[in-house]
């Protein structure tokens, strides 16, 4: 007779054994050595990564968050000052109801506050400033990301310098296995940007950097000129061409 109990507990330890060895692959540093360049590139022919797929983010329609935020602001006056707009609570009640465009709620806030809704930045329409990525790099992907690279490579020309993709703080500078000397840049947001076949590089660990900054030349390897950009996000090594400009 079948234990469905034992069965079960094994499917799940092996489940977690899989889970566990994906994980300690994301996180081990590029594993492949330099010659696998040029042997991969002849193997591909310098396909096209055009058709890679981009992380795609949801975005809430603008007005309607505005006016969720509107309305939650004179939800809040209303409730601080009910007793001098008491026909401002039911207004809010048919507002939340029907759908009454964001330009006539705006309307109404001022002509019951005196103003239009400032009391929040994004009340009046500012926007903090993110930060875009940028290309370190001109040229074109040779090499796609695997679980082994770790990352892209892109072949460019002589002269060329390479750039920091985002603002960040230098945290290293220096050789790694397979893609020589190397500059990794750790970003705000916790993410990590390596560089690797680089030439001279006259930055050191903690220097700060800004967007488009250039932090080293490439060096040539049998008359070619080759990048690797790698992306590493929570400790774990993702594609960089969803995140990253690289083509």
């Amino acid at each position: 007779m079948v234990d469905w109990g034992y069965e079960l507990n094994k499917n799940r330890e092996k489940k977690i054994r899989s889970l566990e060895r994906k994980l300690e692959l994301g996180r081990r540093e590029p594993s492949w050595e330099p010659k696998e360049i040029e042997t991969d590139i002849e193997k591909q022919s310098f396909m096209k990564w055009s058709d890679t797929p981009k992380n795609k983010e949801y975005k809430k329609p603008k007005n309607v968050f505005l006016f969720q935020l509107v309305a939650a602001a004179m939800l809040f006056l209303i409730t601080v000052l009910g007793s001098r707009y008491p026909a401002a609570e039911e207004w809010i009640h048919t507002a939340w109801n029907q759908k009454i465009p964001y330009d006539k709620l705006t309307a109404y806030y001022q002509e019951i506050v005196g103003s239009r809704p400032t009391l929040l930045p994004v009340f009046s329409g500012e926007k903090k400033q993110i930060e875009k990525w940028a290309a370190p790099v001109k040229g074109k992907i040779v090499l796609s990301f695997n679980e082994q690279r770790k990352g892209v490579v892109i072949q460019t020309t002589k002269n060329v310098p390479v750039a920091a993709a985002k603002s960040g703080t230098i945290i290293f500078v220096g050789d790694k296995t397979g893609i020589g000397q190397t500059v990794i840049v750790r970003h705000g947001d916790g993410k990590e940007t390596w560089y690797g076949f680089l030439g001279k590089v006259n930055l050191h660990v903690k220097d700060n950097v800004k967007r488009g900054q250039i932090i080293g030349q490439v060096k040539p390897r049998n008359n070619q000129y080759f990048v690797y950009v790698g992306l590493q996000e929570n400790g774990q090594f993702i594609d960089p061409t969803g995140i990253i400009p690289l083509r």
